[in-house]
């Protein structure tokens, strides 16, 4: 281990002392030491500098801490705003006014105001008039139960209810002629013991769906989502479908169908889908504010011979903030231009964009796209680029060799894109989130679409839901603890516990339990072998007893472990084996009517796979014996026999029942005999 060397080993005195010893040997003719002597004062002024120095040194700064994580593939994470989820009701396009303006409301400048004054806006834009109209849950024999009033208070799981292949059915109303798409949001009950593992990608899904569109004419379509959130009703997210031609629009006073089912061929061994809610007039809101954004489109290919491209920038301001976006430039060094912030927003960096003007290399004046960087030092002198200070409230220019200048000018620069936030002063609690449509009227730029505002405020309450995911800055040592959680999640395995972890973080799937076998292959008869082979147990979570993994469950491990195994080294991934053990106990213990259930119940929370308990290991006696005189009315465990059938384990000298190493025990029947204390 390499030691730190500290190169603030010396103080002022020290320094002084040794310089001041060195003055006989380097001039014999100094003889006046003391402090009125001019040369002493020199030298007192160089050893402040060089303790000062060394001070400088010995301390790892902040900047240069960002440099080393940066070697490291760290970089700080931005500031991020806040997100929610509103219902927006489908008559609010229809209260828009008509004419030039469309009947529709388009980010950004969409805006959605809370009660304390925080602004959000719409990610995507609203519109259409479908609503959701009634949801059933269709049995086997084509009975349908009406769910709409009990989804909203409880949870329900549309497939196999009673054991059956249940299918769950959605009406669509008021169907409009604007209406192309149906964009589903599902709320998604995740309140599990074992959380899912993220998913690898969007294209990943455990569970096959099918989805169907059912017409007036008792004809049916086999549809196919165009996005999939929820990975097949596996998380909350947006289904997005195209809406068929063939149904109904508005006016024709028609109920439209979507009917959803589990495919034959999809994963049993999973949980069951329980479902919070459902709605079509559900969009997302972002806890910020668009001064102004840029598009850019190109216009014309480049001309035969050089690299010239024609580019487009449409530009749209917040008019209440035009006058805040201009700024001149003073043509020096270093330039600093002020940001009327307010409230201490921050400024998404990110969307921050200049439109300078620029001195070309043909020595002609252009407007040019100017764009930020966390450091100006590592730029060159004709790079277009900018930074923040430290307190994210100004914009700084290069000096002209590290970073460009701006000529000097009137209005010379003009922020571009501008969004502001609060960042994690957004996250607002469930229950508090409300919104009032402020009704402010929003002029577009060139080229794009505007929209004023509706007459009346508009009430958008969010009971059930809370706006989250803001955050600041990431700091220095928040950065480093990212580092070292990576460090801790190695990209292969190498030991046992590496293969356990990595298994039980398969994506996309609830992985109750792990345990990895060196040298283990259970297709030889002995089960030893002398190459790199590791074995893979693995047992998913779910509501039923003894849960078996079925084909798709078994493949997602074994493709994931694949990924991540070294050279030369085979995986192989099997099911659990559940044991079946009946246990006859004679105790003695204070009477009482639920010794059994007592009982029961810690027998089989010592059987349970836990941190204290995994995969294979045996059944012993005394511990069992341990845990049962733990009861507090047992004073006395006379008694405990095992019997076991399966002819896959055994029993050891010391009558411990030994398992498989891919073997779980469960309690098959338990016989008390209880007798009283005397």
């Amino acid at each position: 281990m390499l030691k730190s060397k500290k190169l603030d080993d010396q103080n002022f005195e020290d320094i002084m002392e040794y310089a001041i010893g060195r003055l006989p040997y380097i001039c014999p003719d100094w003889t006046d030491y003391n402090a009125h002597d001019p040369g002493i004062t020199i030298l007192e002024l160089m050893a402040w500098y060089k303790e000062t120095q060394q001070y400088r040194l010995d301390v790892v700064t902040d900047d240069m801490r960002k440099k080393l994580l940066k070697l490291a593939g760290i970089t700080p994470l931005p500031p991020r705003p806040a997100r929610c989820r509103v219902e927006i009701p489908a008559d609010v396009s229809h209260n828009l006014p008509v004419g030039n303006v469309p009947r529709t409301l388009q980010p950004p400048f969409c805006r959605l105001t809370t009660d304390e004054g925080i602004l959000f806006e719409l990610v995507s834009p609203v519109t259409g008039s479908a609503e959701l109209g009634a949801v059933f849950v269709e049995h086997d024999g084509g009975a349908l139960t009406n769910v709409s009033e009990v989804l909203r208070h409880i949870s329900i799981s549309p497939f196999g209810i009673d054991g059956g292949r249940t299918s769950l059915v959605i009406n669509i109303e008021n169907v409009g002629a604007d209406d192309d798409t149906l964009r589903f949001w599902f709320e998604i009950d995740d309140d599990y013991p074992v959380k899912r593992n993220p998913f690898r990608d969007e294209s990943q899904v455990t569970r096959k769906l099918e989805w169907e569109f059912l017409f007036d004419t008792g004809e049916t379509a086999t549809v196919t989502p165009q996005r999939d959130e929820t990975h097949a009703l596996c998380q909350s997210g947006y289904v997005v479908f195209k809406t068929p031609d063939k149904w109904k629009r508005e006016g024709e006073h028609s109920v439209n169908t979507l009917k959803v089912r589990l495919a034959d061929d999809s994963s049993l061994c999973l949980e069951d889908t329980k479902i919070k809610g459902i709605s079509l007039r559900s969009f997302d809101a972002v806890q910020q504010e668009t001064l102004s954004y840029i598009k850019k489109k190109d216009t014309a290919a480049p001309e035969r011979g050089t690299n010239s491209r024609t580019h487009l920038y449409t530009v749209s301001v917040d008019p209440e903030h035009r006058q805040d976006l201009c700024f001149s430039s003073t043509g020096l060094p270093n330039m600093k231009l002020r940001l009327d912030l307010g409230n201490r927003r921050k400024v998404l960096t990110e969307k921050l964009i200049l439109m300078c003007d620029t001195m070309c290399e043909d020595g002609v004046i252009r407007k040019q796209v100017w764009r930020y960087t966390d450091n100006l030092s590592k730029c060159g002198a004709r790079d277009r680029v900018f930074t923040l200070d430290k307190d994210g409230t100004s914009i700084v220019f290069g000096n002209g060799e590290h970073g460009g200048i701006v000529p000097q000018g009137s209005n010379t620069i003009t922020i571009v894109s501008l969004v502001l936030s609060f960042c994690e002063k957004g996250n607002i609690p469930k229950g508090t989130l409300n919104f009032v449509h402020s009704g402010e009227e929003v002029t577009r730029g060139p080229g794009e679409q505007a929209w004023a505002s509706a007459p009346a405020r508009m009430h958008c309450p969010c009971p059930n839901t809370r706006a989250v995911g803001g955050r600041a800055e990431e700091t220095v040592s928040e950065a480093i603890a990212r580092l070292n959680s990576r460090l801790n999640s190695p990209s292969k395995c190498v030991s046992k516990e590496d293969y356990e972890r990595a298994a039980l973080r398969t994506p996309g799937l609830r992985v109750a339990a792990a345990k990895a076998i060196p040298y283990y292959d259970p297709r030889e008869p002995s089960g030893r072998t002398n190459i790199s082979v590791i074995t893979i147990v693995a047992v998913p979570y779910s509501e039923t007893v003894n849960p078996m993994p079925d084909d798709v469950f078994m493949l997602a491990v074994s493709e994931h472990m694949e990924s991540l195994r070294p050279i030369c080294t085979k995986i192989i991934v099997m099911p659990p084996l559940y044991i079946p053990v009946s246990i006859a106990v004679q105790i003695r213990a204070d009477e009482n009517s639920d010794t059994s259930r007592a009982l029961r119940e810690v027998i089989r929370g010592y059987l349970a796979i836990s941190e204290n308990r995994q995969i294979g290991d045996p059944v012993v006696r005394n511990d069992l014996i341990s845990v049962i005189l733990g009861l507090d009315y047992v004073y006395k465990t006379e008694r405990l026999d095992f019997y076991i059938a399966d002819g896959k384990s055994s029993l050891s000298k010391g009558l411990d029942v030994i398992l498989p190493k891919n073997g779980i025990a469960y309690l098959e029947n338990l016989d008390v005999t209880v007798n009283g204390y005397k």
